[in-house]
């Protein structure tokens, strides 16, 4: 009721403000709006759950406890930082989409997926732009790690819930090959990251027409993809 049952989705929320942590070296704000997206994440996750119930009382606590948390810890920063509120209209459209997906019991839908991945990657822009001013690089890590990302949904997808249909895995090997074309045209160190990648999409769902893997071992290596694409990302961009 309390944590999300998704393997790896916290580091994958937090992943491109941790990049940005590193870029700006910690800094005291960054630290702030980093903890604060941290509740914002598990109001996310417990409010979807919310809804997806259709407003059911036992998944209301966690909901409550995590908003007021969030709230005290993110009214003071935009008292401070009242420039941050630029952003509020993106995440409410973000937060929206999310909600209604969950309402319609379409929470792994890839415009679902979608907007959890803009909203996440977006992040990067919001600590850069806070921190340094420094907008364009704060947009080149977003994007680096949208494009990175939901390739990352559409492998994912491809040996859990869509196991067995080609649709997706053709999909997802496109998307590869393309992260690889345009990972090569920024920087080797995004080329080699996207072959990576590229690879665990290839061989993995080969492996898996003989032995079916389990997803807390799919996460598992979600999770090694989503530090290396963090260490690459920040090193090229």
């Amino acid at each position: 009721m309390w944590l999300s049952d998704q393997p790896g989705a916290w580091l994958f929320a937090m992943s491109p403000v941790i990049a940005s942590l590193i870029v700006v070296r910690f800094d005291v704000l960054a630290l702030w709006i980093a903890v604060a997206w941290n509740m914002c994440y598990f109001v996310q996750f417990t409010a979807a759950r919310w809804f997806k119930s259709h407003g059911r009382s036992r998944y209301a606590k966690p909901m409550v406890v995590y908003e007021v948390i969030a709230l005290l810890i993110g009214f003071p920063l935009l008292m401070m930082h009242p420039e941050l509120l630029w952003w509020a209209p993106a995440y409410i459209v973000f937060a929206t989409t999310s909600f209604i997906a969950s309402s319609l019991r379409k929470e792994r839908s890839l415009w679902s997926n979608a907007a959890q991945v803009a909203a996440a990657s977006c992040m990067a822009v919001v600590v850069l732009a806070s921190i340094n001013n420094d907008a364009a690089r704060g947009w080149n890590i977003a994007a680096g790690f949208a494009l990175v990302q939901f390739g990352c949904v559409l492998y994912v997808k491809t040996m859990i819930r869509e196991y067995g249909k080609a649709s997706y895995l053709t999909a997802s090997l496109v998307w590869h090959i393309a992260l690889v074309i345009i990972g090569f045209a920024v920087s080797p160190v995004l080329g080699a990251l996207a072959c990576a990648l590229l690879a665990r999409a290839v061989t993995f769902p080969l492996a898996a027409r003989k032995h079916r893997i389990k997803p807390s071992i799919v996460g598992a290596g979600e999770t090694v993809a989503t530090i290396l694409a963090i260490g690459c990302i920040v090193a090229a961009l």
